[in-house]
């Protein structure tokens, strides 16, 4: 009896291939699969995959820009603190379903590589801020408000257990047990804060959490960088 020949690429699509990458990321986390693991999702041979993306970073850089393009923009007549509090919350939520790839998006923000997919938004953004009237200051406002945002919403996405730079909360409140027996500040922190995080209530903790470090990033760019006219 022949076996089945999983060398051949019949029906495969650079689509097919990055749609299982998504579903493997999704469930492994961007760093916890291999190019094998793909080949075996597919029932094919690794040698297949590379015809379609000759190196994983190729892939990386498709699932990113396929992730990304899920962000739906709100609406564009609301205020422009509430435009970006409900853009950054619905692009939280999307990329903390795939962990490690904020990681992989800051690292292509610094690489001069944004994912095209958020062209869209870079662009809305820009005009919010300058129609707001920060004239000369909305470029630097608006990276302000993104290197925060995903700066947050990366250090959350640590706290997965796929992740591979894991931060493991519970590990930490432990170790801050002897120093807040000196120091009511940090046993308040830890009490307040730390300690829930890892409870069933810690997601929506995050969430309030990050909704409020936007708004209050977003007040103080309209004090301190708005002109002001007398």
């Amino acid at each position: 009896m022949v076996g089945k020949d999983t060398s051949r690429r019949a029906g495969l699509t650079h689509e097919r291939v990055i749609d299982c990458a998504c579903t493997l990321t999704r469930e492994h986390g961007l760093q916890n699969w291999t190019i094998r693991d793909l080949a075996t999702a597919l029932d094919v041979v690794p040698s297949v995959i590379y015809h379609y993306f000759p190196t994983k970073t190729q892939i990386h850089d498709q699932i990113r820009d396929q992730i990304c393009a899920e962000l739906t923009l709100p609406d564009e007549h609301l205020s422009w603190q509430e435009w970006f509090t409900q853009a950054l919350t619905a692009l939280r939520d999307i990329l903390l379903r795939y962990t490690g790839l904020t990681r992989h998006v800051m690292d292509s923000l610094e690489l001069g590589l944004p994912p095209r997919s958020l062209v869209p938004f870079f662009e809305t953004a820009i005009v919010k801020l300058t129609e707001a009237g920060l004239e000369e200051n909305a470029t630097p406002a608006y990276t302000m408000i993104v290197n925060v945002a995903l700066d947050a919403i990366e250090h959350h996405d640590r706290q997965s257990p796929l992740s591979a730079n894991h931060h493991d909360i519970t590990a930490m409140v432990n170790k801050l047990e002897p120093l807040t027996k000196e120091s009511p500040a940090l046993a308040m922190m830890r009490d307040d804060y730390l300690a829930h995080l890892p409870t069933p209530s810690g997601e929506r903790i995050s969430e309030r959490y990050f909704r409020l470090l936007i708004r209050s990033l977003l007040t103080g760019i309209e004090q301190e960088l708005m002109p002001q006219h007398s």
